[in-house]
């Protein structure tokens, strides 16, 4: 064992080298990027913009590596700091004082407009529109007039006078009383509207009998027949036969022969109309009659074989019945 001679290292060919387990390799890590907060152009950027900031990173990373660059960029950083405080108070101490200033103007405009309003006169009140006054009223009634008739408010018209000249219908009225019209009678009607009163006299067209009576001329046929514009309107009595009744609701009609030719016979007719309720009788035929009335002209009708007749006509306002011939 002794003889065995120590291996020796081996060498390589000329140019070329063999792995050594036992040399040390010293392996190059490559640089980090440096962040961008630690770069010197933004440290200087934080020291103009934000100063207090900015003095604490440059004396931190230590940017910029010049130790005097850095004092002197600290210096002008800290100017700018006092500065921008210095300017701020200024401009607070301005506001202030403008303010101060603008109150006694504020104080004395407010002054001046109370002062005004204090001054401004009041407004005149509106002149107050009366309504005009009624003062006096009158009335008519428009009613029928016939006897049996009742006055009431519904046939009643009544006209105001006002205060100021105007004249108008009034609505709200009342009557005193609601009469009923009597034949030859005048009734008085109180209207009262609001404070005025008004006496309305009401006069029923219908005459008392007697009255009326004592106004008809005793007439012939051949003078209503021939003369007919002579009597047309007149009072007028006749007394003849009834030969023909037609009663209607209306009123009744009459054909009477008014010219007594002797031992009952009769000629010469004239028709008769009235109201049924002027009536004091019912009339039949060939009962002889006495009519009261105005003549009212010739009147044409078509008899029920079909011819036509005109024959003079009266409106009675009476009828007595004398007797009946059988």
């Amino acid at each position: 064992m002794d003889n065995i001679p120590n291996p020796q290292p081996i060498m390589p060919p000329s140019g070329q080298t063999y792995y050594d387990p036992n040399q040390e390799f010293n392996y190059n890590t490559p640089p980090q990027k440096e962040k961008f907060y630690r770069k010197t152009w933004f440290v200087v950027l934080l020291m103009i913009l934000f100063p207090p900031i900015g003095i604490v990173l440059a004396w931190v990373f230590k940017k910029p590596t010049n130790q005097v660059v850095r004092i002197v960029l600290t210096v002008l950083a800290v100017l700018i700091m006092i500065g921008a405080v210095a300017g701020g108070g200024s401009s607070e101490t301005t506001e202030s004082s403008t303010s101060t200033s603008d109150q006694p103007a504020a104080t004395e405009s407010a002054a001046q407009e109370n002062k005004a309003e204090v001054e401004a006169p009041e407004p005149e009140p509106e002149p107050v529109v009366e309504e005009p006054t009624l003062e006096s009223i009158t009335a008519l009634y428009l009613g029928d007039t016939e006897e049996g008739a009742t006055v009431t408010a519904e046939d009643v018209t009544v006209t105001g006078t006002y205060s100021d000249g105007t004249e108008e219908e009034v609505t709200d009225f009342t009557l005193d009383d609601e009469p009923t019209l009597e034949a030859g009678q005048v009734v008085t009607v109180v209207v009262t509207a609001e404070d005025c009163t008004y006496e309305m006299s009401v006069a029923c067209t219908t005459p008392l009998k007697e009255d009326y009576v004592a106004t008809c001329e005793s007439v012939d046929y051949d003078s209503l027949a021939r003369n007919e514009s002579d009597w047309v309107g007149v009072n007028v009595t006749v007394t003849g036969k009834v030969i023909q009744v037609m009663e209607d609701s209306s009123g009744n009609l009459y054909r009477i022969d008014i010219t007594d030719e002797g031992n009952g016979f009769w000629d010469d007719t004239v028709l008769v109309a009235i109201d049924a309720e002027k009536l004091e009788d019912r009339i039949l035929e060939d009962d002889v009659v006495t009519v009261y009335g105005t003549s009212t002209g010739l009147y044409t009708y078509e008899t029920v074989m079909g011819s036509t007749m005109t024959v003079p006509s009266i409106m009675a306002e009476f009828i007595d019945f004398e007797y009946h011939i059988d």
